[in-house]
């Protein structure tokens, strides 16, 4: 996997949940509805996308809940 792909997507969700913080959804739902599909036509692959929020989570950017057999993204909510 490439690490500009990875780090593409990371400032695209970024900019994603600049824009709409309340936001939230699974890995697939993010992947097919929030990214930008590349000018060539192509888009990352899903890896890098897990990868691109699994750094973000790190940072405290996001966070994930559990949803029945799935993982729900979105930004944390303050206390």
């Amino acid at each position: 996997m490439d690490d500009k792909q990875i780090e593409r997507v990371v400032r695209q969700l970024r900019a994603y949940l600049t824009e709409r913080p309340r936001s939230a959804d699974t890995l697939e739902g993010i992947h097919h509805f929030w990214l930008v599909v590349e000018a060539t036509g192509t888009q990352a692959p899903i890896a890098a996308t897990l990868e691109a929020l699994c750094r973000l989570e790190s940072e405290g950017f996001l966070e994930r809940r559990a949803i029945g057999k799935t993982w729900l993204w979105r930004r944390p909510i303050p206390l």
